[in-house]
């Protein structure tokens, strides 16, 4: 299957509309990394915030968790770095 990152898009929104909270992180990333083509820093901040709440409530997180925390954590810094807000 030919990788459609604006069908992806649509999915991760249905996604959230449905409950699946994992979803915020995805959008995060096709939004928030500058390599892809879904680049967009407008649309990727407050689904980063919001997957990072996420993330922080997990009682027990394991190690790919904790990576991805640390991966939005990035993402966030970079993009309010982008914004001019520090």
């Amino acid at each position: 299957v030919d990788e459609n990152k604006t069908e992806a898009i649509e999915y991760w929104n249905r996604a959230i509309g449905l409950g699946h909270t994992e979803a915020e992180y995805h959008l995060c990333h096709a939004y928030a990394d500058s390599e892809v083509s879904t680049y967009n820093p407008i649309k990727a901040l407050p689904h980063c915030e919001k997957a990072k709440l996420i993330y922080l409530g997990m009682e027990e997180k394991d190690e790919d968790d904790k990576t991805i925390l640390k991966q939005i954590n990035n993402y966030l810094t970079s993009l309010k770095r982008e914004s001019g807000n520090h």
